[in-house]
């Protein structure tokens, strides 16, 4: 099947359309439906700059930080490079149902998110993604096994036997310093150096090395240990406590529910499609610039980018060595993507699982009706072209033989300049070398992102509790 519908940006295509979602539908899914004026009062302004506070970056972490500035009295621009607020997370519609082409897991082990959750009244809806009757797991040999209840509870004893330093090592997820020693000592590893020490039987490396690899929305020698024992902690260190966190509930209206809510809340200004060129830090204030040669003044700035983009922007004075490596180095994130596919008739609640090298390391059923099945699936590289529905459907039949895939839908988040990357964690040796510059402001500039999370490390979580807490350092520099 042919693509029948392109969103182009920098030249790179970045989203594909089928079937039922049209393109209309999927750009009109990312926008913010209202932006009220009432933000440019200067009757709120406590600086003598254009603006109190400019929030670069119109994800999670930027809403929620131009909320609390606003809130707080401090007149706050939000400065939005794509064409719609969100950033990593995306909803829309697809084949008759609410789907999500970015970020979008929730649960009430994640504090931040569940918090805005309930302030703002929004329901859950739970989904069968790590709760499958049926797994197929592909072993290194290439073959296809039904995993039997066996197989399932081995699994699990791997993933205990992989997590057991965790209580010891992160016995504070939020707090790296509190066993600094331990972590430290472990710092070096990937999730694969792990995985190499333990005598898996090949089931047991495919199912470990696929949901951890998902996990880092990269390959496994990519990740590190030590990010997957601090999300077992944030998980109360147990599996069915780290399966529903990562893996059983979605906002039952879409993401963009809880991103409207945030935004009205906020009342604050945005303007989109507009590139920041540099952003300068002055004694008491800061200048950005923009592509187009403009500048704006404001007395604080949070950069909420995703460390891949980060770098793309000019910082005066220049950024510490530790944001500057990361940039540099690319999280995990780097060929994490995901798509959506609708498949001919009731394939039942399965799911797929093969190692984070393979072309499809996992897929799991979303929705079921007695006409299709729409299947989300994950990829932790860049082996299989998720833009091309024979591609897709030639992956999945190696699980399901037979199955016809009508239509699918994915979106380019690598290949977007403003995310270059989907979710990631950190990789071996991050967390010694870079963590303590990670978090540290820069001038005039406090820095949020779920990649700057100290907890929900690439999750929407994550990036709210970074927001919150830029936001009330902004607060009192501003003071």
């Amino acid at each position: 099947m042919k693509n029948d519908g392109k969103l182009t940006l920098n030249r790179r295509k970045l989203l594909k359309s089928a079937g039922s979602l049209s393109l209309g539908t999927v750009v009109g899914a990312g926008m913010v439906t209202s932006l009220t004026a009432n933000a440019c009062d200067n009757k709120q302004q406590k600086t003598n700059y254009d603006y109190d506070a400019i929030v670069v970056g119109g994800g999670f972490a930027g809403v929620t930080a131009a909320r609390d500035l606003q809130k707080s009295g401090y007149k706050t621009l939000v400065l939005e490079a794509r064409n719609r607020l969100g950033g990593r997370t995306f909803t829309s519609e697809f084949a008759g149902h609410k789907i999500e082409l970015g970020g979008s897991l929730v649960h009430w082990l994640q504090p931040e998110v569940w918090t805005e959750i309930q302030r703002y009244g929004l329901e859950l809806m739970e989904v069968p993604l790590m709760a499958a009757d049926k797994t197929f797991i592909k072993t290194a040999d290439g073959k296809v096994i039904e995993a039997q209840t066996d197989d399932m509870i081995g699994i699990l004893e791997a993933f205990n036997e992989f997590m057991q330093e965790s209580i010891t090592s992160w016995n504070r997820p939020y707090d790296a310093s509190y066993t600094k020693a331990a972590i430290d000592k472990r710092d070096h590893l990937s999730v694969a150096d792990r995985l190499n020490e333990m005598k898996l039987n090949p089931i047991q490396r495919a199912g470990l090395d696929s949901f951890l690899g998902i996990l880092a929305a990269g390959e496994t020698k990519d990740a590190s240990f030590n990010e997957m024992l601090r999300i077992w902690a944030l998980s109360n260190w147990n599996y069915p406590s780290f399966a529903g966190a990562i893996g059983q509930y979605k906002i039952k209206e879409g993401t963009k529910a809880l991103l409207d809510a945030i935004v009205k809340d906020g009342d604050f200004e945005v303007r989109m499609s507009t590139h920041v060129k540099r952003i300068e830090s002055k004694k008491d204030h800061a200048v950005i610039t923009l592509q187009d040669g403009t500048s704006i003044t404001a007395g604080a700035v949070v950069s909420a980018l995703p460390s891949n983009v980060i770098g793309d922007i000019e910082f005066i004075p220049a950024l510490n060595k530790g944001k500057s490596a990361i940039f540099k180095e690319r999280n995990s994130g780097t060929n994490g993507q995901m798509f959506n596919a609708e498949i001919k008739g009731d394939i039942g609640n399965v799911s797929g699982v093969a190692a984070s090298t393979d072309q499809l390391p996992y897929f799991g059923v979303y929705k079921q009706t007695s006409e299709h099945t729409i299947v989300n699936g994950f990829l932790t590289n860049n082996k299989l072209d998720y833009m091309d529905d024979e591609a897709i459907q030639d992956a999945l039949r190696e699980f399901l033989p037979g199955v016809e895939v009508i239509s699918s839908v994915a979106y380019d988040w690598v290949n977007d300049p403003y995310s270059q990357g989907a979710y990631g964690t950190y990789k071996p040796n991050w967390i010694k070398k870079y963590s303590d510059d990670v978090y540290k402001p820069e001038g005039r500039v406090h820095f949020a992102g779920t990649d700057f999370s100290k907890g929900w490390r690439g999750f929407i979580s994550g990036a709210i509790g970074s927001g919150t807490i830029a936001a009330q350092a902004t607060i009192k520099m501003l003071a």
